[in-house]
């Protein structure tokens, strides 16, 4: 991983676009405004990729944690139960209790409306 910070680079883009306009010369000067914004977009891409890996390291570690209780997913170190059918799609969604239903207690899920009973009460 390169250690070069974003302030880095810029400071070297004026320095060079301070130079190019010293030396009057207009097609360089224009040729560093374009190599800037595709440098920026560039750092931009690059973050949201970082944050991308992040999520899905962070998704990895909970899949290992998760376990089955009754239809719901449960991670041991949180209180919520999971959404079987957002899980069976790739996602994790906490579901919302339900209290003093007809039924008794039942958790429904707020993405795709999946609902169950209170898989504790039985």
């Amino acid at each position: 991983m390169l250690d070069i910070s974003y302030s880095d680079i810029r400071k070297m883009l004026l320095d060079a676009r301070e130079l190019a306009t010293g030396a009057k010369d207009i097609r360089l000067t224009g040729k560093l405004i374009d190599i800037q914004g595709v440098l920026y977009d560039l750092l931009e891409e690059n973050k949201e990729l970082k944050d991308k890996i992040k999520q899905l390291e962070n998704n990895k570690a909970l899949e290992k944690r998760l376990i089955k209780i009754g239809r719901f997913w449960k991670d041991p170190e949180r209180i919520y139960l999971y959404c079987p059918r957002c899980y069976a799609n790739g996602k994790l969604v906490a579901c919302d209790p339900i209290d003093n239903t007809i039924i008794g207690d039942v958790y429904e899920c707020p993405n795709c409306r999946f609902t169950s009973s209170n898989p504790y009460k039985r």
